[in-house]
């Protein structure tokens, strides 16, 4: 049996599975950010689900940042207010006297997919996590490529020519290609236009009820900028498969139909962009299956 902790900036998401991948359980509780609490936080959640588990054998969490998988250790993390290199897995261990293993989020949701999702099939593909910012998980025959510094997939740095001009941001920033396309993007450019706060989701939801068109613009705009983005993913890896998870896949048919659309236009490509198969839950899993 195995628990997965999937850390977000603001949410923290956990799974209990058997070791065939059925789920046990699932919940979610506020994020606890700083190194120090945050290892408080983290060996809370453990003994607490020990209690109602006893046969968790292995602890998996997935955390946004850079992890050193092989060392266990957090290289560093903005959302967590993490920033120097943190052992993490060793000092889990110690309180906790449980195997502790540590991987970035959407790396591991990306092995959720292989497993349980719509990956299966397929060796080579990648998770595209589109919310607050973007983030890729890259599966290469049937493993995760983390790069030589284990920064692979952190496509929200991703650059077009236009960006010259403006300052080159420092990790503990969003990227540009995150600040132009991700879920909390669209909301910042409606607000900026029209001094109205809504949510990515209301602003959906006027683009598809008509009436609204500058929604509608938007929407289309952040469509086709991701398109970009996802085309030069493409062209560089050459996936089976593009899978879109993160808070904007709650907008299912309408933004994946949409994204293959556009990215057909860019480049001559039968590479599918496809929804996630394992959900909000995606994260969690794939923590507890990097506990190995």
């Amino acid at each position: 049996m195995k628990l997965g902790i999937d850390v977000g900036g603001t949410q923290t998401k956990i799974a209990v599975i058997t070791d065939s991948c059925e789920m046990l359980a699932v919940n979610s509780c506020p994020t606890v950010v700083g190194s120090a609490s945050f290892l408080d936080f983290i060996c809370r959640i453990i003994e607490e689900y020990r209690k109602s588990f006893p046969d968790i054998g292995d602890v998996g969490v997935g955390i946004p940042g850079k992890a050193d998988a092989r060392r266990g250790t957090i290289v560093f993390s903005p959302a967590l207010q993490i920033l120097e290199s943190l052992d993490f897995c060793k000092e889990v261990h110690e309180r906790c006297g449980l195997p502790v293993f540590v991987e970035n989020d959407v790396n591991a949701w990306a092995l959720a997919e292989k497993t349980v999702g719509v990956c299966r099939m397929v060796d080579t593909y990648v998770l595209i996590a589109i919310g607050t910012g973007i983030g890729a998980g890259i599966v290469i025959d049937g493993r995760i490529y983390r790069g030589f510094n284990f920064e692979a997939g952190e496509i929200g740095y991703m650059v077009s020519r236009e960006d010259y001009d403006s300052q080159c941001p420092t990790k503990n920033d969003f990227g540009s290609f995150e600040k132009k396309a991700s879920a909390i993007a669209l909301s910042c450019q409606y607000n900026e236009r029209t001094g109205q706060s809504l949510t990515t989701k209301e602003i959906f939801a006027r683009a598809r009820q008509g009436g609204d068109p500058l929604a509608y613009e938007l929407i289309h705009n952040q469509f086709k900028t991701l398109a970009v983005g996802i085309s030069n993913v493409i062209c560089v890896l050459q996936p089976q498969k593009v899978v879109i998870g993160g808070g904007l896949a709650g907008e299912g048919d309408y933004l994946i139909r949409h994204l293959n659309k556009y990215v057909k236009m860019l480049i001559p490509t039968e590479v599918p962009v496809v929804l996630s198969g394992t959900g909000q839950w995606g994260g969690a899993m794939g923590a507890a299956l990097a506990a190995k």
